[in-house]
Parts: structure tokens; C-alpha cells; sequence
């Protein structure tokens, strides 16, 4: 070791000179800002799609710079080698940390469908479209990716809007309202797509779904409207990951010919000139309906990506889909947006006027004189997840629960001025009501916000009636409305779906979870093992939270039961159950070891907690350790 440092001392000013030089060379390589084709491979990932753009430029400044500097470029490779086997060495094997490629893996699987599941989607979804190919979609779903990048940055979203749906298309343009109003636009230049994956396949009678990990790049900074200086952003290059799902009728065929994303109608073919409504000049269909061609439904963050599964798993659905039959969950979704949007900008503006068409009139007269409702605004919002909850049926509304997870930064208006309170994380539940009896319209696909009655878009975000047929948006009469929106501490489960004090089984849990160890244990036994392990640290890492979150849906265990339980180990009040048996013993300690390793490694509180249950349950500390080992190493294998 004296003999390495001596020669990385020697060699320290050659590395200073190549980080002098690497920015020249690095900022030579980039060639951000469009997409080519590359190698294809299949993965338990799903399918992945590279660029492969960049490394070729990278490698022949090397091999230059090899040759034309020999006396400076062989020592520094030989330096960089040392440290690269070093880093390998010091990251391999350990118990606590082990591998960071085998946690990566481990953690990613998480976030990935099983083979089994995507297979048998992905075969329905060829059974009715034969010609549909991976790597073509991909390819689309990167030039769709690109094109909306550019009109987000030109604040213009005319561009994208045939492929979008109406909850996207609100977002987009409710956020760049905003940024106008504050003399901004988001720049987003250099933009590159580093590499796509298909992570989940839905495939069900009303939508075929895939939902695409998109890696990418780009230089993210905020300028001025006035005189385009940058106010915000570091001006580098910066790596992202977002999970963007599009969808589309089952009776829909893979086009021969540009589609949507192309810039085409794909029904007559003819080019797309559109503004606000996503129809087609020349034969007048609704193109973003998802009858014709795959549309962008919804943009998750990687943060709070979870698979997904069958709508018909969510409480309540069942009994509604019988009432219903074309009753789904991806409209659902799509239509919330569009009201968390619209309650976004009406935080904004102080009014409830731009809740009108997609609320109850009995809503908006409640939010307006509620004095909070013009205490506090967002600024740079950001949605991270929207998920339908549960059903409710009942009179004289049936009620659907979706959950919108998101963040922004928050304002309170005090004495005339506006104050900064920070970034807030938050989680708000919005109620749909629709009167009961009433229909999903087969036909109406993702498009949201048209009149439910004679299509036309409303002439004004205001409306709450049809300017042509004179249909009201916001009686519940033919389309689902907002009831109410509260946050998710206050949300209580509806009480005809709490879930029955029953002995939780294995089958009862998701494959994916490997959740087979809770046999013989009760829902909150279960649960409080999961929350003691994810506690342990004193920090919420997002993987373990997804692992929580999921048991917790798939048995029924309302949100607030779960952040109970959580605040009690916070203050050290939440204790892992006693067990009956040494079967018990052992299925607990599995637990928490499985929970542990949800970010594909074990921390050093982790460690601690699991030994001292180990300790109280008689179980020899090697023989933890050793079980660590195996379930890790299983993890792994299944990722």
C-alpha cells in the first residue's frame, strides 16, 4: 500500500491535467437532442432500447490522446486502473453494503413486472395486433419523449398535443400558464435519450398499456421571459428517470404509416394542424381517444413507480363493473389530473372558478368560503404518482377514491406579500362522484375534458355548461365530478370496504413481493415488522416505502392505518410482535430482513434492529448473518 501511494502521489498533477482537459473533451462528445437507433436487448428488466450515442466520440478522443501523449496518457491509465480495481474490491461482498450492481438490481426489480405477467400481456396484446414490434414502439415513445421536451421548452404544447391525453395535456399547459405568470420559461436543452425499457404490460377489455422507463439527459435551467438571462438551473447536464405510460383500445392495430407521435391522423392519414382540441381537421376524429394510435397517459416519477397491476384488484371496482361494464381505471386516473390541475390553478388565481366544470357546484361553494383556500399557492408543482384508491357505490353517487402524490414549492400570503414556507410533499385523495346508473362512454377513450354529451371542447376553462348543447359538465349527470379533496392523513377508507379481521396468507401477497413468510401472522403483525424494519434507520428510503405500501393495498389496510403505525416507531412506541411459535420467529425475522433489503442492501441500524430480535426470539447470530446472505443473494437471482 506505501508502493500505491507513492505512485499516486507522483501521478497526482497528471490527473489534475486531464480534469483541466476532460470538460473540452467531454463538451466535444455531447451530441444531445436526438435520437438514434441502437442495439436491442431483453432483460428481466423488460425490453430496453439504447441510443448508444456518444461512446464512439468518446472512445476515439481516448485513442488519440493515448497517441499523441504517451508519456502523459499511459501512466494515467495505469493510475486509473489501480483505483477502478481498488473501488470493485472495497464494494464486493460485504454484508452490510455487498455489491452496489447486485443491490442496484435488486432494487430495480421492484420496480419491473414478473416475466410471467409481462409475457402473458405482451402475448394478448400480439394475439389481436400481429405486426406489433418493441423496437419500433420504443422508438416512438423516444421521438414522443423529444418532441414533448421541445414544446415544453417552447411553451408551446400544439406540437404533441394529438398524442397526449386530456390530464397530460392540462398539466402541461396549467404549469406553463404559471411559469408565464412568474416571466419564466423552463429551458431544457441538450436533451438526450440515454436508454428505454418496457417495466410493466397491462393488457385488459377497455386498454392495452405499456408502461416505458426512459432514461435521459439534459441541461435543466429556468430564464427570464424579459431579456432571457438564466435565473435558475447550473447550466450542466444532468441524468433523469421517468416511467411514461402510453395506451391505447384493444382494437387498435400498429399503424403502417406516421401516426400521432409522426404528426398524422391515423384514421385518414392526413397532416395534423392542432391548437387546443385534439381533432382532426380533416375527417373530425377525436385522435387522442386512443382508438387509432398509442397516447400518452401519465408521467410517473421513478421515486413513485410501483407495478401496477389489474385495475379489478383496486377495492370496490368488482361490485361497480358489474353496474358498469365499461367502467376502467385509466380514464379514472386521467380525469383527476385533470382536477388536480384545475385546484392547483385555483389555489393560484384565489378564485374557484377554474374548478367549475370539473366539480360540484357544492364543492366550489364550500372551497370558496373556506378562507385556506386563498391562504396558500404552489409554485413548480410536480405530480409524482396518481392511483384510483377504491369505489364506493351508493346514492345518489357512486364515488371513486384516487390518490395524487406530489410536491411543490409553497407560498403564504401575508399582509400583501408572499412568503416562502419551502418544498412540500404532499399526498391529497380526490373524490369522483357520478350519479348512480350512469355509464362510461366506450367511445370517449382518454378525452376528459369534451362535453360528454355532443363532444365539442369547452370554449372556456371556465364553463361550467357547453357552449353548443347546453350540457352541464358538473352535475354528475353523464361524467364524473369532485366531491371533495383531502389530504390523505384526513382520507378515511369507505366503511363497506374495510378490510376483515382475518390470518394473512402468502397467497394473499403479490408474487413480486416474496412475501411468502407471513404465513400464520395477522395483517398488523405483518405490518408492524415491515414498519419496524423500514424505521430502523430513522429514514424513509422510497424503496421500502413501495415495498410497504404495496402489502398494505394488496390487504386492504387503510393509508392512515399504516401512518399510525409508522409515527409510533418514530417515537419508539411500535414494538415487533412477541412470537408464539419458533415458526413465527423465523417468519419475522424474514420479514424483516426482506424489508431491509427493499434498496438491495442491509444499513448498519437494519443490522442492529434484526440481531436484537434474533437475540430476544433464541436465534444464533451466525445463522442471521447467514440468512442475510441467502435471501440477498435470492433477491437477486429473482431480479
Amino acid at each position: 500500500m506505501r508502493r500505491l501511494r507513492y505512485w499516486l502521489l507522483r501521478c497526482a498533477p497528471l490527473l489534475l491535467v486531464l480534469l483541466l482537459l476532460s470538460p473540452l473533451a467531454w463538451g466535444r462528445a455531447g451530441g444531445g437532442g436526438h435520437y438514434s437507433g441502437g442495439s436491442h436487448s431483453y432483460s428481466s428488466g423488460g425490453y430496453s432500447h439504447s441510443n448508444g450515442q456518444g461512446d464512439s466520440g468518446d472512445l476515439f478522443l481516448l485513442i488519440w490522446f493515448l497517441f499523441r501523449y504517451p508519456q502523459l496518457s499511459v501512466p494515467l491509465v495505469l493510475v486509473f486502473a489501480v483505483l477502478w480495481v481498488l473501488r470493485n474490491r472495497s464494494s464486493r461482498g460485504t454484508l452490510l453494503t455487498g455489491d452496489r450492481s447486485m443491490s442496484r438490481t435488486i432494487s430495480r426489480s421492484l420496480q419491473t413486472q414478473e416475466n410471467a405477467r409481462m409475457s402473458a400481456a405482451a402475448g394478448r396484446i400480439r394475439e389481436r395486433d400481429a405486426a406489433f414490434d418493441e423496437p419500433q414502439f420504443l422508438a416512438r415513445a423516444s421521438a414522443a419523449f423529444l418532441k414533448i421536451q421541445d414544446a415544453w421548452s417552447r411553451q408551446d404544447m400544439a406540437p404533441a398535443r394529438a398524442f397526449i391525453s386530456d390530464g397530460v395535456m392540462e398539466r402541461f399547459s396549467i404549469q406553463i400558464g404559471m411559469q408565464k405568470t412568474d416571466g419564466i420559461r423552463n429551458d431544457l436543452s441538450a436533451v438526450r435519450v440515454i436508454d428505454t425499457a418496457i417495466v410493466e404490460v397491462e393488457s385488459d377489455p377497455h386498454f392495452d398499456t405499456l408502461h416505458v422507463r426512459l432514461r435521459a439527459s439534459a441541461v435543466d435551467t429556468e430564464v427570464s421571459l424579459a431579456d432571457g438571462r438564466r435565473v435558475s438551473g447550473s447550466g450542466q447536464s444532468e441524468p433523469f428517470t421517468e416511467i411514461w405510460s402510453f395506451l391505447r383500445k384493444p382494437g387498435a392495430l400498429t399503424l403502417q404509416k406516421p401516426g400521432l407521435i409522426e404528426g398524422f391522423c391515423p384514421s385518414c392519414g392526413a397532416p395534423l394542424a392542432i391548437a387546443d382540441a385534439a381533432q382532426c381537421g380533416s375527417c373530425k376524429s377525436w385522435v387522442n381517444s386512443g382508438e387509432y394510435d398509442w397516447v400518452l397517459s401519465e408521467i410517473t416519477q421513478e421515486s413513485e413507480w410501483a407495478v401496477r397491476g389489474s385495475g379489478a384488484a383496486v377495492p370496490g371496482f368488482s361490485a361497480l363493473a358489474a353496474q358498469d361494464t365499461t367502467l376502467n381505471t385509466q380514464f379514472l386516473e386521467d380525469r383527476a389530473s385533470v382536477a388536480f390541475w384545475r385546484w392547483q390553478l385555483a389555489l393560484a388565481q384565489g378564485s374557484s372558478k377554474a374548478l367549475l366544470p370539473v366539480a360540484t357546484e357544492d364543492f366550489c361553494r364550500s372551497w370558496e368560503a373556506d378562507p385556506a383556500s386563498r391562504l396558500y399557492r404552489f409554485r413548480n408543482a410536480a405530480v409524482g404518482a396518481v392511483e384510483v384508491r377504491a369505489f364506493e357505490p351508493g346514492e345518489p353517487m357512486n364515488l371513486a377514491h384516487v390518490a395524487v402524490k406530489w410536491s411543490g414549492d409553497q407560498y403564504q400570503a401575508m399582509q400583501g406579500q408572499e412568503q416562502s414556507l419551502g418544498q412540500q410533499l404532499r399526498q391529497h385523495v380526490i373524490i369522483l362522484g357520478r350519479n348512480s346508473g350512469v355509464h362510461t362512454d366506450e367511445k370517449a377513450g382518454l378525452s376528459s375534458c369534451r362535453c360528454p354529451s355532443c363532444g365539442a371542447p369547452p370554449s372556456s376553462r371556465e364553463d361550467a355548461r357547453c357552449s353548443y348543447c347546453g350540457t352541464a359538465f358538473n352535475d354528475g349527470s353523464r361524467q364524473w365530478v369532485v366531491t371533495q379533496i383531502v389530504p390523505i392523513a384526513a382520507w378515511r377508507r369507505p366503511a363497506s370496504l374495510a378490510p376483515q379481521a382475518t390470518p394473512v396468507t402468502a397467497a394473499m401477497a403479490p408474487p413480486e413481493l416474496g412475501l411468502g413468510w407471513v404465513q400464520g401472522l395477522s395483517t398488523t403483525e405483518v405490518l408492524a415488522v415491515l414498519v419496524s424494519a423500514m424505521m430502523a434507520d430513522g429514514n424513509i428510503d422510497p424503496a421500502e416505502q413501495k415495498y410497504l405500501d404495496r402489502y398494505a393495498r394488496n390487504n386492504h389496510v387503510a393509508p392512515e392505518v399504516v401512518s399510525g403505525l409508522i409515527e409510533a416507531a418514530r417515537q419508539g412506541h411500535l414494538e415487533i410482535p412477541m412470537p408464539r411459535t419458533p415458526q413465527e420467529a423465523r417468519a419475522c425475522l424474514d420479514g424483516l430482513i426482506q424489508m431491509s433489503l427493499a434498496d438491495g442492501k442491509v444499513d448498519p441500524a437494519e443490522l442492529k434492529l434484526i440481531l436484537a430480535y434474533a437475540e430476544q426470539a433464541g436465534i444464533d447470530r451466525d445463522k442471521v448473518v447467514q440468512r442475510i446472505k441467502e435471501m440477498r443473494l435470492s433477491l437477486y437471482r429473482q431480479a
